[in-house]
């Protein structure tokens, strides 16, 4: 009988912006002051929470977490929807939003994965900078742009970005 395994395939979190992923506390920017996150931020939080109490509740024997890029915003097309332009900040909000679900499901025994896929240069800097850092933070196995592998039989093929269907580069 095969290990009862779950995956997870968190994406596009852009941790940074405005309108992305954020703790629901108060965040104390290193350049001092603090970010309130918004309503927006509050309800993708709720959300966030949620999907990991189902990961947490359905008690696999394995978790492979790949986070599918574009963790953080970075800062691009002169935007001022940030919530600081520091990418060094970006890249600890988004650390301290997984290590949270890490905790919550109990995620470090030796047979877990996690994970990282490669973003988009406009998001993640040159050669995804932003999140080769993080996976060696979080002790990541690795970071590819494009991952294939198998899990009870069944075939993952995994990048951020597909064929791309329009005329545009990033649709």
């Amino acid at each position: 009988m095969s290990a009862k395994t779950l995956l997870a395939f968190p994406a596009d979190t852009h941790c940074g912006s405005t309108a992305g992923l954020m703790p629901p506390a108060a965040w104390n920017l290193d350049a001092g002051g603090t970010y309130q996150p918004s309503q927006a931020q509050q309800i993708i939080w709720k959300q966030w929470a949620e999907c990991w109490e189902i990961v947490k509740n359905y008690h696999p024997d394995r978790i492979i977490i790949t986070c599918m890029g574009d963790l953080v915003d970075g800062k691009h097309h002169e935007t001022s929807e940030l919530v600081t332009q520091r990418i060094e900040e970006q890249e600890r909000i988004f650390i301290e939003c997984l290590d949270w679900a890490l905790n919550k499901i109990k995620f470090r025994d030796k047979k877990d994965v996690l994970q990282f896929i490669a973003g988009t240069p406009v998001h993640v800097g040159e050669l995804s900078q932003s999140e080769r850092r993080i996976c060696e933070d979080l002790g990541g196995r690795g970071l590819y742009d494009r991952l294939k592998f198998m899990v009870n039989e069944t075939r993952f093929d995994c990048a951020h970005d597909g064929v791309n269907i329009g005329s545009r580069a990033w649709t």
